[in-house]
Parts: structure tokens; C-alpha cells; sequence
């Protein structure tokens, strides 16, 4: 019986050129998911804020919730800024540089969300007043020579 080289075998047929097309475009489709997905949860991030300010039963609860909801818009993020380097080879170089500069926003807004979430963990460990909250207003002090405006 003979033994089959692997130069023998007969190479698989070349992929269409459609098919890269296709990939990055579902690259950008998975992109544009999970930032409107990131855009939700910073939505509800938002609202519990709101919620915290406003009642004080509620201030663990809240930012709890807000921190839960920013480690999974951070997570999201990270995901798109993985599915934009996906679809960044092999494309035109305009769409690249758009891509490139697509990456660095997501970037940025990664780590202004872990920022938040950073501080709202502050908050709880330190036993603060939220800003704006009521509580936080109430024990405001104006600073010695600062004008205070009342209405």
C-alpha cells in the first residue's frame, strides 16, 4: 500500500472573494450589536443613578446595579473593539483608518465606563453622599469667600 505525501493530496478549491466580504460584514453587524448593547446597559447605568439620587433605600441597591451594568458595557466594548480587528484586514485604506480611529473611541469609552463604575465602587467603600443626591446637597458648604447665589 502506498503512502500518500502530503504535496500528493489535492489542495482544497480557494474560498471566493465574496466570502471575506461577507465575514467582515458580519464583523461590523456583531460591532454595531454590541455597542447598541453597551449604549443599553449605559442607559440603565443612568437610571439607576437617577433612582439612587432620588431615594435613599435604594443607594446600595442602585449603584450596585450601576456597577454590575458598567462591567457589562465595559465586557461589551472589549468585545467590539475585538470584532472591529476582525474586520480591519484586507480592507480599503480609508475603511481601515476609520476602523483604527473606530477602535480608539471604543477604547476611550471603555475606560470612562470602568472609571464610573470605579467611583460608584468609591462610593459604597467610603460611605459618600452621591453627587446630586439630596443628602449631598443638604451637607454643602459654601468654601470661606465663595458667593453664594440664592433664588
Amino acid at each position: 500500500m502506498p503512502t500518500e505525501k502530503p504535496s500528493d493530496r489535492p489542495s482544497p478549491p480557494p474560498l471566493p472573494a465574496t466570502s471575506a466580504v461577507i465575514s467582515r460584514g458580519t464583523s461590523l453587524l456583531n460591532v454595531w450589536t454590541l455597542i447598541a448593547l453597551a449604549a443599553l446597559l449605559a442607559a440603565a447605568m443612568q437610571w439607576d443613578y437617577i433612582l439612587s439620587c432620588r431615594y435613599d433605600f435604594l443607594r446600595i441597591d442602585c449603584i450596585a446595579a450601576g456597577i454590575a451594568g458598567g462591567i457589562g458595557a465595559a465586557a461589551c466594548l472589549g468585545g467590539a473593539m475585538h470584532f472591529t480587528a476582525l474586520a480591519t484586514p484586507g480592507t480599503w485604506w480609508l475603511w481601515k483608518l476609520l476602523l483604527l480611529v473606530q477602535k480608539r473611541l471604543l477604547m476611550i469609552a471603555q475606560l470612562l465606563v470602568m472609571a464610573v463604575c470605579v467611583f460608584a465602587a468609591g462610593l459604597i467603600v467610603f460611605h459618600m453622599d452621591i453627587p446630586g443626591s439630596q443628602a449631598a446637597l443638604q451637607n454643602w458648604r459654601p468654601k470661606a469667600g465663595q458667593a453664594v447665589l440664592m433664588y
